[in-house]
């Protein structure tokens, strides 16, 4: 076990801190949810059904039957990648018309390299872009001489809380999980294919890396490296007890049982992709916090037994933080220059 950070603390005020920044956070959030309960079946099928529980888990089965069905993007029609400064986009696969799937770049020029190198980065939910491209600035400008693509989709508000990729619509939740895979794996091959990049990566946080993780089990395309910053076994169980989502949870638990909803999500759930595990490259990190409370103690630890057993190569580390404390300075420059010297290790980058 890999123990990251500056300053220990004890498993107890690791375990406060976890618990008090999370409850400040839900009675904030409690008093400000506007998004009601929804079955949301018109985003995957375009209209509504008498039996939702059971067209949705119909629809679940026949996805983990079969996932690349659903992630061929042979299968569908794709936008046009356009560029305007320092911004990627190109309109959401699934939902040409009211989403669009942004990429806010930073190339570092390869003179300084000799090797053009890449990383996709998945941020988690409700995520600040200015956080995302100010990391992303330390490490390429201090660290590593690496390039950056942070998604952006455009159903994600800069600085408002989005109840979409994950809230009480469930099918919407669905949806969106589907959707920014597929624009995952078409950017991530435009990088590859279309402007020469030597290897592309994918870097995620939180929910991010279950779309990060589908997307390279499932890409046409070899991917590089993949380095997953938490990561849940089960979507469901994350979201329904887990510290962070309370509001949530409160609103989708009148509606329907817990084992059909963990049905219904379970594509969105890693723990249920153990065969394709195989599919990952060599250069696959998880990392994940000792005292992650927004997953859950033992949803952490369940996909870090799941990874050791099916796939014995990935480099799995757990660090001294929880899931939102790692945003402590003394928590989060390790795990950064960590990040850093992972990616350095398996692109042969050199760091400046």
């Amino acid at each position: 076990m890999l123990y990251l950070g500056f300053g220990q603390n004890s498993k107890q005020e690791l375990l406060e801190k976890e618990k008090n920044y999370c409850e400040k956070e839900y009675k904030n959030r409690r008093k400000n949810i506007s998004s009601p309960f929804s079955f949301g079946e018109d985003f995957l099928f375009g209209k509504e059904s008498a039996d939702p529980i059971k067209s949705l888990s119909e629809f679940s089965s026949a996805w983990l039957d079969d996932p690349s069905s659903y992630l061929d993007l042979k299968k569908y029609s794709l936008s046009k990648i356009s560029k305007k400064n320092d911004l990627f986009c190109f309109s959401s696969i699934l939902n040409k018309e009211d989403d669009q799937a942004n990429f806010y770049t930073s190339f570092y020029p390869k003179a300084r390299t000799n090797k053009k190198v890449v990383a996709i980065v998945v941020p988690h939910w409700n995520a600040k872009r200015s956080r995302y491209l100010l990391g992303t600035n330390i490490v390429r400008n201090l660290l590593l001489p690496l390039s950056t693509a942070i998604y952006f989709p455009s159903y994600e508000q800069d600085n408002e809380i989005e109840y979409d990729m994950v809230g009480p619509n469930i099918g919407l939740s669905l949806y969106r999980f589907w959707q920014d895979i597929l624009n995952l794996k078409h950017f991530a091959n435009y990088l590859k294919n279309d402007l020469g990049f030597d290897k592309v990566g994918l870097v995620s946080f939180s929910l991010g890396s279950p779309r990060a993780l589908m997307a390279t089990i499932f890409l046409d395309i070899e991917i590089d490296f993949l380095l997953m910053n938490f990561l849940a076994d089960d979507h469901t169980e994350a979201v329904m007890k887990g510290a962070w989502t309370r509001e949530i949870a409160e609103i989708i638990e009148p509606h329907i049982e817990y084992e059909e909803l963990k049905k219904i999500w379970m594509p969105m759930s890693p723990g249920a992709y153990t065969e394709y595990f195989n599919k990952l490259p060599k250069a696959t990190c998880l990392t994940q916090g000792k005292y992650d409370l927004i997953f859950g103690l033992e949803n952490a630890r369940k996909i870090m037994r799941k990874f050791r057993q099916n796939a014995p190569f990935v480099n799995i580390e757990e660090g001294m933080f929880g899931h939102v404390t790692i945003a402590q300075f003394e928590k989060s420059i390790p795990l950064m220059i960590r990040n850093a010297r992972f990616i350095r290790k398996n692109t042969e980058l050199k760091l400046i």
